[in-house]
């Protein structure tokens, strides 16, 4: 065991640090600007730098290079029901989407997506770089909540935060790798920077007030206690947490959980159900394409005439056009089965990735799976899972299809799990290694006495 662990460990500070490349820098800018709102708090200084627009360019040059020069070592890890998924989503919606400016902001958001996911393939390729990733994203997270405290549960800036269920949303797929890596963590230093992170998430969620946000963080709490080890540890800070959430958060937070069980009876709720069943016969109306990406606020003033005619206009009371209100539906109505196919089936790939990597781990005795790096694999396997779970949770009660919360996600699944399996055959090889030197050893000594 001390000879794998010499050569197979948790990366140190330095260690993480020097596994950065131009690939991790422009991914780690992307987070920065998208999930730490750089760009909406500070867009006085971006807006005339265009800093955003340059990152952009930068990376699709840069995954134009890859594509280009280094296809090799990136066609056999690119995963085909991502490509195929956002190929459709692309393409189809520069075809059927209707609203001009919709069009060509979706149409770059895709491309982004695509570009992004093909350098993050590239650029991260061991657990070193990966972590480094991951601890970006996670503080970059972590800016935002901050700052979404300060401002009342979201951040105005931020054009995926400027509400307080999407805000909340975010801060719920988060919690589940913070949660994981700081109980993985030896370095103190890092352990007291993730403990930091994950009291923001849960502040965040609890400033939010949102419903949603509180049911995606349960059912992440839910799951982090069944599939983690540390039990008794996890129920202790589940305690610390809704006691500090009891004590700090606001009076209309309690007042929001509590309308949970009323459901129907709340005037929002029912407004909800019924621009789902508007998205239901869309969908029977045109169920295998579905009426088109981005097209449910253009369809929704002609179906609510042809139901109860509750809307005088497609805009609501905020100003912006009615949306269904959930991810799911929105899919179904806007997709149809093409769509909610693809998307299944490439959440099906996520979960048996994730069932093969907890498979493959149970193939060691115990003695090794409680190495750090077969336990940091297991936990940030479990941790992204959660995580995906958390997020269709939240996001089957707003609309967040375009959103960089589900993309970013699934594109850390994909990669961490090539990455994960890579370590695993290396640790099997390197086990299979070590007991033939100790046989062979083992028999020169049992020749060498005779």
């Amino acid at each position: 065991m001390l000879i794998l662990e010499e050569k197979l460990h948790l990366p140190s500070i330095k260690e993480e640090l020097s596994s950065a490349s131009a690939g991790i820098i422009l991914l780690g800018f992307y987070f920065l600007f998208e999930f730490g709102s750089l760009q909406g708090l500070y867009s006085e200084i971006m807006r005339p730098l265009r800093l955003p627009f340059i990152l952009a360019v930068s990376t699709l040059f840069y995954a134009l290079f890859v594509l280009v020069f280094r296809n090799r070592s990136v066609t056999p890890l690119v995963s085909r029901s991502f490509l195929i998924y956002i190929l459709f989503v692309l393409i189809y919606g520069l075809i059927t989407t209707r609203d001009p400016l919709t069009r060509v902001n979706s149409t770059k958001l895709f491309i982004s997506y695509l570009e992004y996911y093909i350098v993050m393939t590239y650029a991260v390729k061991s657990l070193n770089s990966f972590l480094l990733l991951i601890d970006i994203w996670l503080a970059s997270v972590a800016y935002s909540s901050l700052h979404g405290i300060l401002q009342g549960g979201l951040v105005w800036g931020n054009q995926w935060l400027s509400d307080e269920n999407q805000f909340s949303l975010l801060l719920s797929t988060a919690v589940p790798v913070s949660y994981f890596l700081f109980l993985n963590s030896k370095i103190m230093i890092k352990k007291a920077c993730y403990l930091f992170c994950l009291s923001l998430y849960v502040i965040g969620i609890v400033a939010s007030t949102s419903r949603g946000g509180f049911l995606a963080l349960a059912v992440a709490g839910l799951f982090i206690w069944a599939l983690g080890k540390h039990k008794i540890k996890t129920i202790m800070i589940f305690i610390t947490a809704v006691i500090l959430a009891y004590s700090f958060a606001p009076p209309q937070f309690f007042s929001e959980i509590k309308t949970i069980g009323e459901g129907a009876k709340e005037r929002t709720a029912n407004e909800r159900t019924y621009l789902w069943s508007l998205a239901c016969k869309m969908f029977l109306d045109k169920p295998v394409l579905g009426v088109g990406i981005s097209n449910y606020p253009e369809f929704v003033d002609i179906y609510d005439n042809k139901a109860e005619n509750r809307f005088s206009s497609a805009v609501n009371w905020k100003g912006t056009l009615y949306v269904a209100h959930s991810t799911p539906f929105t899919i179904l109505a806007e997709g149809g089965i093409v769509q909610v196919l693809l998307i299944v089936f490439l959440m099906a790939v996520i979960y048996k990735n994730w069932k093969k990597i907890n498979r493959y781990i149970r193939c060691f005795d115990k003695e090794h799976q409680k190495s750090a790096v077969i336990t940091f694999i297991a936990n940030l396997n479990n941790a992204l899972f959660i995580a995906m779970l958390s997020y269709w949770i939240g996001a089957s009660f707003i609309t967040v299809d375009l959103f960089p919360f589900f993309w970013v996600l699934t594109m850390f699944s994909l990669v961490f799990f090539n990455i994960a399996e890579a370590t695993l055959i290396e640790y099997e090889e390197q086990l299979m290694a070590e007991a033939d030197l100790d046989i062979s050893g083992q028999f020169n000594l049992e020749t060498s006495n005779k």
